[in-house]
């Protein structure tokens, strides 16, 4: 099982979505809102990233991705087109393809592509590119709020997931029709129906997300730089109130007279109070519509909406008498059937961004997730930077310490090297004196030699020793003799004498228990601590005999 968060930062709060997935099952877990300081001009910052730490203490359990979203109105997009469906050439040649219509160059921004269809061969791609500066202003935030930022994707492109098919590989386009190519001159007379599409408006507190939708494909996303804050603002100045009133005002009543005559007077100044302010945002939709309805050869349908001001009482309504065109409440989003997520009551109008976000992580490289920590924003792998940051001191310890213990190795080396050479030079000299060489005969072979000739000395020495030691032997048979009771007082037969270093054993036989008696006694006289160990005789009993087997202990040189 894998966990995603989705952190959604807005203007006004801060939405966190928790998804859960296993195999291909995936099911909505958490969702929180964190309300922001009202206050204009309030810095948000510190109250952010207390915020994010918050999240990031929660959730970081060293599985969990944490997905951050870019807002919406940072990216320029182009809708495009390339004539090949390699998506590493598509990538390689986005930059060229927008450097004339987009305010950045290569040095200054990221770009990337989502691929939203196939023309046979022709690729039809959504381009954007992204301000480098937003990214290191994004990537500074999740650092500061010790979040392991998995990855950075563009909101719009994010929220689009609550209504494509992302777990499949784009579509192929099933009209002929291709409206990035110039049509020839017998085809322009031919009448094309154009694509129908629908609208969806993510209304924000200060920008407005735009997704131009084909059923579950994602055409194109805009941003509007319009939201709940400019009626909020337009409140404040009209009933002299502060900003923070306004906006619960605007939270807790607003509404919208379709006909000022169904209200009082109040009332009506309420209404025509936001409609003034919504008024700009049919303006820009109406431009927005025009300009991609006619470049691209589409009919918009249907429009809806959704995000805090979609809940303003008639706004739906408003706003389809200025369109003339259907503008309704979005109720739930279109989400593809193997998503099992309940929308609506768990995480409201506001949750869709960070709920798609969440998505994000889940996303296969068939159809890849819009993730702009690319080049030199990309990220280290994830189970190295886990491993470095548990393990990172004790690592750096052991590296000082293999220092230290190869610079000693080699001073050591450096020592003993030395030492045997100042010891080969000292044996050398002893060796000389010991020898009485001469000075100009002090070499190794004489020494050898030396050497060589007194251990054959040693040998003569010992061999010696071992024929001293023989007559020493017979002296101790001599003395077993003489002390032992002769053949006169006891019938005695001895079988064994064995006459080793430091002792000798004797077996034998004798008539009678006063004999035997006789000569253990004897045995002790000669033994030098008094003693006579009797052990198990080894040879044939004879019958009618009594045997004995002792072991006594004497010098071999004799004496007792």
């Amino acid at each position: 099982m894998s966990r995603a968060i989705g952190i959604d930062i807005g203007s006004f709060s801060i939405k966190v979505a928790v998804v859960n997935q296993r195999n291909k099952q995936y099911w909505f877990e958490e969702f929180h809102e964190f309300l922001l300081n009202p206050t204009p001009g309030a810095d948000n910052e510190i109250e952010i990233i207390d915020i994010l730490r918050q999240i990031g203490e929660k959730y970081d359990d060293g599985e969990s991705k944490f997905i951050l979203g870019l807002p919406q109105n940072f990216v320029s997009s182009r809708i495009c087109s390339f004539p090949f469906k390699e998506r590493h050439k598509i990538l390689k040649s986005v930059a060229f393809e927008l450097e004339d219509d987009v305010p950045f160059t290569g040095d200054l921004a990221i770009f990337d592509a989502k691929i939203t269809r196939f023309f046979k061969s022709t690729t039809e791609v959504l381009a954007y590119a992204v301000p480098k500066e937003a990214i290191e202003k994004s990537l500074q935030l999740a650092k500061d709020s010790r979040i392991p930022l998995t990855s950075l994707s563009v909101e719009g492109l994010a929220f689009a997931n609550l209504f494509e098919n992302w777990q499949q590989a784009p579509q192929e386009a099933k009209d002929s029709y291709n409206p990035h190519e110039e049509l020839e001159e017998d085809e322009e007379e031919q009448v094309w129906e154009p694509t129908n599409v629908d609208m969806v408006l993510h209304i924000g507190h200060s920008q407005t997300i735009v997704l131009f939708l084909d059923g579950n494909r994602l055409i194109d996303t805009r941003s509007l730089d319009w939201g709940g804050k400019h009626l909020s603002d337009a409140l404040a100045e009209k009933y002299k109130i502060q900003v923070s009133e306004a906006n619960k005002e605007l939270i807790s009543k607003s509404f919208i007279l379709l006909n000022n005559e169904d209200g009082n007077k109040n009332q009506a100044i309420y209404s025509d109070t936001l409609k003034a302010s919504i008024d700009e945002l049919h303006q820009q939709i109406q431009l927005l519509v025009i300009a991609t309805e006619s470049k691209f050869k589409l009919k918009l349908n249907n429009i809806f909406i959704v995000g805090g001001v979609s809940r303003i009482k008639n706004i739906g309504a408003y706003l389809t008498q200025k369109l003339e065109r259907p503008v309704n409440r979005l109720k739930e989003f279109r989400m593809s059937p193997f998503v099992e997520l309940e929308a609506g009551a768990k995480f409201g109008v506001n949750g869709g961004p960070a709920i798609g976000l969440a998505m994000e992580a889940f996303k296969k490289p068939i159809n890849p997730a819009s993730n702009v920590l690319k080049d030199e924003f990309a990220q280290k792998s994830e189970q190295w930077q886990n491993f470095w940051n548990k393990w990172g001191t004790t690592l750096k310890y052991a590296a000082a310490m293999f220092v230290i213990l190869l610079a000693y190795g080699i001073i050591r080396d450096s020592i003993s090297s030395n030492m045997q050479q100042l010891s080969r030079q000292a044996l050398k000299k002893h060796g000389q004196k010991i020898a009485g060489l001469p000075k100009s005969k002090a070499n190794s072979r004489n020494i050898k030699k030396f050497i060589k000739n007194q251990k054959s000395e040693l040998k003569a020495n010992e061999m010696a020793d071992k024929i001293q030691g023989i007559g020493s032997s017979l002296d101790i048979l001599k003395k077993i003799s003489t002390t032992i009771p002769g053949k006169n007082n006891i019938k005695l037969n001895v079988k064994t004498l064995d006459i080793v270093n430091g002792y000798f054993q004797i077996q034998g036989e004798v008539v009678t228990r006063s004999q035997l008696k006789q000569v253990e006694t004897s045995l002790k006289g000669i033994s030098t601590d008094g003693k006579v160990k009797s052990t198990t005789a080894t040879f044939k009993k004879t019958p009618g005999r009594i045997p004995f087997s002792y072991r006594v202990s004497l010098n071999i040189k004799g004496g007792a």
